[in-house]
C-alpha cells in the first residue's frame, strides 16, 4: 500500500480530478491519499470530496489530511506539489502583466514571461521543501 501526498490539496479541481486518476488504477486503489494545505476550509472541502470518491471507486483507500506539512510527508512513497504562491492574485498578473504588452500566454502555461514570473514566486517555496525532504532523507540514512 503506497502513500501519496498532494502538497496544496486545496486546489480542489486539480487535487479531485488528480485523484480521480490515482484510483481509477487498480495498483493505487488501496493507497493512504494524505491531503495537505494551509488553508482549513479548502482542506475540509477536498477532504469530504476525496472521501466520498474513495467510498464509492476505491473503498479500500484511506484518506486522511492536515495543515502539517511534515506530518504528510512521513512515510510518504509519492509526493506531488500543486501550490500556487500568491493565489490568484498571482496568477492573474502571470496573465495579465505580458498580455499589457502584447504577449499573450495560455492559461496554465509555464512558460513565457509568465512562466519565468511563477517560477521566481514559487521558489522559495520549492527552496523550503527541498530542504524538508533533506532533513527527513538524512533521518532516514
Amino acid at each position: 500500500m503506497a502513500k501519496i501526498t498532494f502538497i496544496g490539496a486545496g486546489n480542489v479541481v486539480f487535487a479531485s480530478r488528480l485523484l480521480g486518476d490515482i484510483i481509477s488504477h487498480p495498483e493505487l486503489r488501496d493507497s493512504t491519499v494524505s491531503l495537505m494545505d494551509i488553508n482549513a476550509e479548502r482542506l475540509k472541502l477536498i477532504t469530504r470530496f476525496a472521501r466520498v470518491m474513495t467510498a464509492k471507486y476505491a473503498p479500500e483507500a484511506r484518506v486522511e489530511s492536515t495543515l502539517n506539512r511534515r506530518e504528510a510527508l512521513e512515510d510518504a512513497d509519492y509526493v506531488i506539489i500543486m501550490i500556487q504562491v500568491g493565489g490568484l492574485e498571482a496568477f492573474e498578473k502571470d496573465i495579465y502583466i505580458p498580455l499589457k504588452y502584447g504577449m499573450s500566454q495560455e492559461v496554465g502555461d509555464t512558460l513565457g514571461p509568465g512562466g519565468v514570473f511563477r517560477g521566481c514566486v514559487q521558489s522559495r517555496f520549492s527552496w523550503t521543501s527541498a530542504m524538508t525532504w533533506r532533513s527527513y532523507a538524512q533521518m532516514l540514512f
